[in-house]
């Protein structure tokens, strides 16, 4: 949740070179958290890294993609949400994470290849 609020922060600043730094730091996240859950990157994201993007507000919707990630994760960890069901949550809102990430990137001719 950190790294997204980052990313909203750099977005604000309009500092390109912060706001690839924080997409970064987010992807780095998402990666290590699918490898936890042994759940494939490929099988998840397109291979092409084409998503669609909104252009207006991807930052708020990747907090709160992340924050409802977040909130998944609390659950499975206390007991109230099971793995086979975490992966499912993931395996359909990593996707989004990724969407509202590109979206990001895209307001700055950026790529999501180039964090």
């Amino acid at each position: 949740v950190e790294e997204a609020a980052e990313v909203l922060e750099a977005v604000k600043s309009q500092e390109s070179a912060n706001v690839i730094k924080e997409v970064g730091d987010t992807l780095w996240y998402c990666v290590g958290l699918l490898k936890s859950c042994s759940l494939d990157l490929a099988s998840i994201v397109h291979e092409d890294w084409d998503f669609d993007c909104d252009l207006q507000d991807d930052e708020i919707s990747l907090v709160i993609k992340v924050g409802q990630l977040a909130g998944r994760l609390k659950k499975y960890e206390r007991g109230d949400y099971g793995e086979e069901k975490l992966r499912r949550y993931m395996e359909e809102i990593i996707p989004g994470i990724f969407s509202a990430l590109h979206g990001v990137c895209h307001k700055y001719v950026l790529t999501l290849q180039s964090a």
